[in-house]
């Protein structure tokens, strides 16, 4: 299911008011992140050690997590999605965020494109119980059918079981990272190839 809601953006002394979407699934609730979900996420993210382990690998204050939040708003903007909040239906407890987002990768050949990783990061209460698998297939079912995406690209830390395992149930294909040792690629590629968004 989708809604819409509207994002307000702050640029230079203006506001854009851009409409943007949620997503559902059984059980969550996926919405565009908001400056104020800084104060949870930094709670969730950066005060258990468990959590930044992998990413970003150390614990970002408050401040460092509006930034981060707010270039998640930039990239509404740019590609009209991004990080979202994931939030449980039966409360609308926050517990943590997934999307899809943009990055360089490099081929084994040398040239450089525009691919898209879905990622997800929940709190460690939420851990164990399927909401990454969920939130993620939700992101997968999207970025192929809506927004046109030909693959999606995933960089996960070899040390990140957890991870490699939500990856593995959504059926992305592993394989060593041939730039950074101690990393795996992993793609999934769109079975019906690249459709126009």
């Amino acid at each position: 299911m989708e809604t819409a809601n509207f994002c307000r953006v702050r640029g230079a002394g203006y506001v854009i008011a851009m409409e943007l979407f949620t997503l559902e699934t059984a059980r969550l609730r996926l919405r565009p992140l908001t400056l104020a979900d800084a104060p949870r996420l930094h709670e969730l993210f950066d005060t258990d050690p468990e959590v930044w382990r992998f990413d970003p690998g150390y614990a970002r204050t408050l401040d460092e997590r509006v930034e981060v939040i707010a270039s998640y708003i930039e990239q509404y903007q740019t590609h009209g999605f991004g990080f979202f909040a994931v939030e449980r239906r039966s409360d609308g407890i926050l517990m943590g965020q997934c999307g899809l987002t943009p990055h360089a990768f490099e081929g084994r050949d040398g040239t450089v494109t525009t691919e898209f990783e879905v990622m997800y990061k929940l709190g460690r209460l939420f851990w164990n119980q399927g909401y990454a698998t969920e939130a993620a297939q939700r992101w997968i079912d999207y970025g192929f059918a809506i927004a046109g995406l030909g693959r999606l690209v995933v960089c996960p830390d070899r040390g990140n079981s957890a991870s490699l395992r939500v990856l593995e149930k959504l059926g992305f294909r592993m394989e060593d990272d041939w730039l950074v040792p101690g990393s795996i690629l992993a793609f999934l590629e769109n079975p019906g190839g690249i459709l126009a968004p």
